[in-house]
């Protein structure tokens, strides 16, 4: 009798079913929703504002805000940097706020794009005070 050293027709397809069901198992790995990520940068970035303000308050000395591409920074007169990076998907207008040491902004707001550039939302800035809300753009 002569053995064979080769796979036969059953051992090849069970094998291509195991490599099929582990790259159906890749695949199938849920991505964060777009919401979802929303949401959370939003929370973020309602930290990252606190921590602004207080640093404001507490230096009693303007902090200014700095919105780019993929970044947001706020600087101290006192040189204190801090950034907050914009999550994939998401970019926002180049603009630049003064927050006053009292925590007033001026009325303005920031547009948030995607990346076909379609508005996503916007942080408005109209209440003064620091306070700002969320305006969807869907």
């Amino acid at each position: 009798m002569s053995q064979s050293k080769s796979f036969t027709l059953l051992e090849s397809v069970i094998v291509l079913f195991i490599f099929a069901a582990l790259a159906l198992c890749a695949l199938s790995v849920p991505k964060e929703s777009e919401a979802k990520m929303q949401t959370r940068f939003l929370k973020s970035y309602d930290s990252f504002f606190n921590q602004a303000q207080l640093l404001a308050q507490r230096e009693n000395h303007d902090v200014d805000f700095i919105f780019k591409h993929r970044t947001i920074t706020f600087i101290s007169q006192k040189g204190q940097k801090r950034e907050l990076v914009i999550p994939k998907g998401l970019h926002a207008e180049s603009r630049r706020l003064a927050l006053k040491a009292n925590g007033y902004v001026a009325p303005t707001s920031i547009v948030f794009l995607d990346d076909r550039g379609k508005p996503r939302f916007s942080l408005v800035y109209s209440l003064g005070f620091g306070n700002y809300r969320v305006a969807d753009r869907d």
